[in-house]
C-alpha cells in the first residue's frame, strides 16, 4: 500500500484526482491540500510515498527555480539563487549580497519574499532574508554566515532555530 497526498489549487482537479485514487486499491490517501504550504506539517510527521502535485501554484511552484532577475536602475542582472548570501532591506530598496559583489534594487523586502523559493530562502528579521545553505551557525540571537553576522529578531527566532538547527 502506497501512502499518497494530493496538492492542487483547483478544487475540480483535486476532486478528479481523489476519485482516481479511490479506484486504486494500492493507494492510501492521507489527505488533499489546496497549497503545498498546508501539506508541510503532514510531510514532517508522516512518510508519504506518492505526491500528486500541481506544478504551477501561487504559493509554491513544483518546477525548481535556479535563477532570479534583479533590476538595478536600468540594468538587469541574471543571478543564481545559490550565489545569493543574504538580502538586506533599507526602506524601499533591497541589497543582494554575494561573495564578491552587491546589487541594489528598488523594491521592498516584503514584495520580494513572495517570489523567492522558501526551500532556499528564509526571513530572519524585518530587514533580512538569508540563503539557508549559507548559514553556518547560530550564536545566541545571531545567525552566522561564515564571517557575516545577522541578528535574528524575536518573532523569527523559534522558526529559524527549528527549521535550520533541529
Amino acid at each position: 500500500m502506497l501512502k499518497c497526498i494530493i496538492i492542487d489549487d483547483e478544487e475540480l482537479a483535486r476532486s478528479l484526482l481523489k476519485s482516481y485514487v479511490k479506484k486504486l486499491d494500492f493507494l492510501d490517501s492521507k489527505g488533499e491540500f489546496e497549497n503545498p504550504l498546508e501539506a508541510i506539517s503532514l510531510l514532517k510527521t508522516e512518510t508519504i510515498d506518492v505526491i500528486f502535485l500541481d506544478i504551477q501554484m501561487p504559493q509554491l511552484k513544483g518546477t525548481s527555480q535556479e535563477y532570479i532577475t534583479i533590476k538595478s536602475g536600468y540594468d538587469l542582472h541574471k543571478v543564481k539563487l545559490a550565489d545569493i548570501q543574504f538580502i538586506k532591506s533599507d526602506s524601499e530598496y533591497v541589497t543582494f549580497y554575494f561573495d564578491d559583489k552587491k546589487i541594489m534594487s528598488y523594491q521592498t523586502l516584503k514584495s520580494l519574499e513572495g517570489s523567492l523559493p522558501s526551500t532556499v530562502f528564509m526571513r530572519v528579521h524585518r530587514s533580512y532574508i538569508v540563503n539557508k545553505d549559507k548559514v553556518t551557525g547560530l550564536k545566541g540571537r545571531d545567525l552566522l554566515l561564515g564571517e557575516i553576522t545577522i541578528s535574528v529578531s524575536d518573532s523569527y527566532y523559534e522558526n529559524v532555530k527549528n527549521e535550520l538547527f533541529l
